[in-house]
Parts: C-alpha cells; structure tokens; sequence
C-alpha cells in the first residue's frame, strides 16, 4: 500500500469511528491534503463528544496509541507508527465556524463532517475534471473530483472562508488580518505552506506579514527553528528564502544577512553578496538532486550523509542548504579595500564564529552547530587547492580537518564557486574537478587508512620509548601524510620515519 493510500484508508477509518460519537469533523491541512489528493501523516479532527473516549477508539481502529497531547486544550493524538500516520482529536467548543476562524489560513480553514457517516467507500465521481494534482469526490462547490476519495452520498464542505478557491489558485490567505499579531509563528508558517505545496502567498497576506514582521521576536527560538527546519527539509526552500527575505521576516529571524544586501564582491563576483548567497543555496539544492555529477560512484556514500539526522525535524540536506546561504556570512564584517579592490580577509574564520552564534540563538543541537560552523570554516579550502598545484598531502589535510563535515563543505564550495558568476566559468569547472577528486580519496584512501593505520599510538610508543602525550598525535598525523604522499608505505617505513620526526620534534624543545 502506497502512502497516499494508506493515508485514504486511514482517513477512513477513523471517520467511521467519530462519526459514531456524533458531531464530528475532519478539519485543517486534512481536508487540504484530501482535496489536493496529497498525502499526509497528520488526520485533525473536532468531536463534540468526549475526545479521550473517541481517541481510544481511534487508536483501536488503527492499531496506535492514545494520549493527551494538550491537557489545557483537552486535545488527545493517536500515534499508528506502522500506518506512518497520527491524528488529532480536540473537543468542538461551540459551533464549527468559530473553530475555523480561529485557524491562521484559509486553506485550513475548511471542515468536512462525519457524525453519521457510518461508511465511506472509494467511489470515483463521474463528474467534472479533478483539481490540479488530483483530488477527491466532493460536490459542488468544489468544481473537482476524479479517481480517488468517494463518500456514500454528496458531503458538504464547510467553508466559510474561500479556502477551496484558494486551494484552486494555490494561494496560502490569511483568515484575518489579525492572525499573526495573535501568533506571529504564522507568520513564518505561511511561507512554510508556500514551499512545502508550491503555492504562492496572496499580496494582502504577504503585505501583513511585512508589517508584522518585527512580531516574530516575541516567539520562542525553538518554535522559530522547528519551522525553519521544516523549510529547509522541503524542496524549493532558496525560493521561500527569496521570498521571507524580501518580507522583511528572515532579516529578523537572521539579522547578521541584513549586510549582505547590496554588498559588492569585486572580481570574479558579479552579484551582490545576498543575491550570490542565495544563488549558492539554490545550486546547493540542484547538486543534492544529481549527487553523480559531482561525486561520481560515492554518490551514494554522499546520499547516506545527507539523509542523516543532525537535530531534530533537520536533515543533513536541509542544513547544508543553510550552510550554502551562509557560508559567506563573514564578509560583511571583514570587508577591506586594498588598493581599489575589495578584500575579504579572513572572512571564513570569521564567518564560523557567526554561524556558532546563530546555532546558539537558536538552539540548535551541537552537532547541527559544528556542520553549520566548519563548513563556513573550511569553504574556501577546495579552491584554494583549485589555485595551487596540490599535492596529496594537501589533499590529505583537506579530508582529516573536514572528517564528518566533509560532504557538506564539498557541496558549499562547488555552489560557491558556480553562483559567482552568472554563468558556470572555468574556475566552477577546476573546482568541480576536485571535488570529484577529493571525495574519491576520501573514501577509498583515507577511510582504508582510517580503519587500518600502519602504526597505532601504543606500538609507536613501545618503539620510540616514549610515553603517551601530544608527541605521539603528531607522529601519528605526519606518518598519515607520508602515507597519503606515498612515501611511507608499511609499519617498518612508518617507525623510521617517525624515529625521524621524533628527534626534530626533540631539537626543537632544546634549540
């Protein structure tokens, strides 16, 4: 069973069981996601019965489990992790409308009821074309249907807001022009929505949110990131980046990209730094969709990097996104002329202390912190090595101070080096190159060094009768680096050598 059938059956099945409670209503992103013929992994519902009574019942029918979610609100959720859904389900305080103008958009805003809807059947309507993307059998006045949702008989959908034309149109409308002084998160959801389904937000709601922008401080940092998190797990997220940008919300949420609009680069940029930042972030996104291009058969070693976790609701894709747009977050800071040319000096160690501090506000875990972090640390790196006739040691010192970011600071420096111009130039090409290059060593090479070293600490010790210390760490690396040049090349070769090391290290300490 595909997703969005057993996100159908689901809906099913746990409209047969409200139905039976009385006054009961499918509501919210559920209703959406059914007219758009999109599956989901949340089903919300209001019942005027009791919800715990209901939400046990729920969670008999799909084999989940209940329980309360809100206590002050009396919300319970239903978790069916082999369904891969969850619903759930608030006590209906008064009468449907009043709970539908209180949601924050229109495509939200709409209810299907279910008390006394005893079956629900696939049954495709006849009638009508379906809605952009596919939809469900529902009658007028949504002018749709098609393969898919059938109700035993006509269902009305309850919609006081125009939240169906809005679907049609695929416009993400503000309910009232008071909804984000009441929450101003929704203000940031909008622009989720926009990416998440492909929709454009309405000029009057986008007007709102520039006039409230400022509100977004008052809202907790946790509820601001969770959010962000979600923008950039999705697809499309530098064009929702564009689009807060230009609202006035992500300048408050990020204060340090403020400077970026209107900084120029000098040669070889031709954007100022904002648009070459998120033009960074966009190719960042086109090379995650064609890893093969870049990383050839360690495509999929890449792709397993990606899909990891470094916080919660974060995947690797979506901070490496962020760290695309803020890779070059130093420069405002460190801009120098010299002789008529503009420099950036140090801008990637400075730009690593910024991005430390923007993980920080907005506590992001400490491993989501260091990507972020070292990847504007190590950016420039690639090309540096593009300029200069690299070696394999320099190759080796790339991958040993990039391990466990590696991919990410790749996939910076090649979005980096193609946003500089409006057209990919050869100084793109040279860096592409490498970064092929580099992750082949990485994981061929290194990662066989990795797991069998020539010496280990303890025998080096044993050799050169010394104890443990700095020393040995540094023996260790430099035995590492000959090995990467070819020059060492079994454990006898790596003992001289250290032996080596060892009395310049010593003359050192004496001289």
């Amino acid at each position: 069973m595909d997703n969005k059938a057993r996100f159908d059956d689901s809906v099913r099945m746990v409209a047969r069981v409200a139905s039976r409670s009385g006054e009961a209503y499918l509501v919210g992103g559920s209703v959406r996601d059914l007219l758009l013929g999109r599956p989901s992994a949340d089903i919300d519902i209001v019942v005027a019965g009791n919800p715990a009574k209901v939400a046990s019942e729920v969670a008999d029918s799909l084999g989940g489990t209940a329980f309360v979610m809100d206590s002050g609100r009396g919300v319970h959720r239903v978790s069916a992790k082999e369904r891969g859904v969850q619903v759930d389900i608030s006590p209906l305080k008064g009468a449907i409308e009043d709970d539908l103008s209180a949601r924050d958009f229109t495509i939200n805003a709409m209810a299907l009821p279910l008390a006394n809807r005893s079956t629900m059947q696939e049954s495709p309507s006849p009638s009508s074309p379906p809605l952009k993307g596919g939809g469900i059998s529902l009658p007028s006045p949504l002018e749709g249907g098609g393969p898919g949702w059938g109700w035993a008989d006509l269902v009305t959908v309850i919609d006081p807001f125009g939240g169906i034309s809005d679907v049609q149109a695929r416009l993400v409308r503000a309910v009232r022009q008071d909804a984000f002084a009441d929450d101003p998160l929704r203000m940031l959801r909008a622009f989720r929505l926009s990416g998440e389904l492909g929709f454009e937000v309405e000029p009057d709601t986008l007007s709102c949110i520039r006039k409230h922008a400022g509100l977004i401080g008052r809202v907790s940092a946790e509820r601001v990131r969770d959010e962000l998190y979600i923008i950039l797990s999705g697809r499309d997220s530098a064009r929702v980046f564009r689009d807060m940008y230009a609202a006035g919300l992500l300048g408050e949420i990020i204060p340090e990209s403020l400077p970026m609009a209107g900084l120029v680069q000098g040669e070889p940029h031709v954007h100022d730094l904002l648009e070459h930042s998120m033009s960074a972030m966009e190719y960042a996104e086109r090379a995650m969709e064609g890893l093969d291009r870049y990383f050839g058969g360690n495509a999929g070693d890449v792709e397993k990097f990606l899909d990891e976790s470094p916080d919660g609701g974060l995947t690797m894709k979506g901070l490496v996104k962020l760290a695309a747009f803020l890779h070059d977050i130093g420069k405002p800071g460190t801009m120098k002329y010299e002789e008529d040319r503009v420099r950036f000096i140090g801008h990637d160690a400075s730009g690593e202390g910024i991005n430390a501090n923007i993980a920080f506000r907005m506590k992001m875990s400490a491993r989501a912190a260091s990507v972020l972090s070292r990847t504007a640390a190590l950016h420039m790196r690639p090309l540096h090595l593009t300029r200069d006739r690299h070696t394999k040691r320099a190759v080796y010192r790339l991958v040993r101070d990039a391990e466990g970011v590696l991919p990410a600071v790749l996939i910076v420096a090649v979005s980096d080096a193609l946003a500089t111009r409006n057209r990919p130039d050869a100084l793109a090409t040279d860096v592409e190159g490498l970064v092929m290059s580099v992750a082949g060593y990485y994981y061929g090479e290194y990662m066989a060094a990795k797991s069998g070293p020539l010496v280990r600490g303890k025998e080096l010790m044993e050799a050169l009768s010394i104890g443990p210390g700095p020393v040995v760490g540094m023996l260790l690396n430099d035995i590492e680096e000959m090995r990467a040049e070819g020059a060492v090349t079994g454990k006898e070769d790596a003992v001289r050598y250290a032996r080596e090391r060892l009395r310049v290290y010593n003359a050192g300490r004496t001289g």
